[in-house]
């Protein structure tokens, strides 16, 4: 993750409400996160290479957000799933039409200049990650986080707002480093 930065779309309304609480919640419960300090509720959108002149990206970026609205977001169930080694209780985002035909079109666009780091973006899962155990002070052990995994497993509650912000962050906790730039979709 040196050599990434992440290119993220940011929930609003009732999906971030919902989001929040259930972060919050879980985190108190177990006393994952240092006080305070969550990760940001966000939807990955796009890996982009650390390497290449930010200006340029920036710009591709902020070309395609002036060409579409605001994005619905649909969240539906929980997931849980093991990735680099790390343990996720995540929320997942349904492929709605408006976030299908934004993220498609700048990740083309992010190809086409060599720039997304994502090669399968056809099996791109978009989510909304809960708990992990990046920045956690108390990260949780395999049996915590299955018990987790099993009390969530079939809760289904439809939720839908938008998210009109795009941003480029890297990968650091720490609010005052996170965010590079912050591009809006089209009213």
């Amino acid at each position: 993750m040196d050599n990434e930065l992440f290119l993220i779309l940011r929930p609003e309304g009732k999906v971030l409400q919902f989001s929040r609480k259930v972060q919050r919640e879980i985190s108190s419960h177990y006393n994952i996160y240092y006080d305070g300090l969550y990760p940001e509720i966000h939807i990955t959108l796009d890996k982009i290479d650390k390497e290449i002149e930010l200006d340029k990206t920036k710009e591709i970026i902020h070309g395609v957000c002036k060409r579409f609205r605001p994005v619905q977001i649909m969240i539906n169930e929980f997931d849980c799933y093991l990735h680099f080694e790390n343990n996720f209780l995540v929320l997942q985002v349904e492929k709605t039409e408006s976030l299908l035909n934004f993220s498609r079109t700048l990740h083309k666009k992010l190809m086409e200049a060599d720039i997304s780091l994502i090669k399968n973006y056809q099996n791109w899962k978009f989510h909304i990650t809960i708990i992990s155990n990046f920045f956690a002070k108390n990260p949780l052990g395999d049996q915590k986080f299955q018990d987790l995994c099993d009390f969530f497993s079939g809760v289904n509650f439809p939720c839908v707002s938008e998210a009109r912000f795009i941003e480029l962050w890297r990968f650091t906790v720490d609010p005052s480093r996170k965010c590079i730039a912050r591009f809006k979709l089209e009213d």
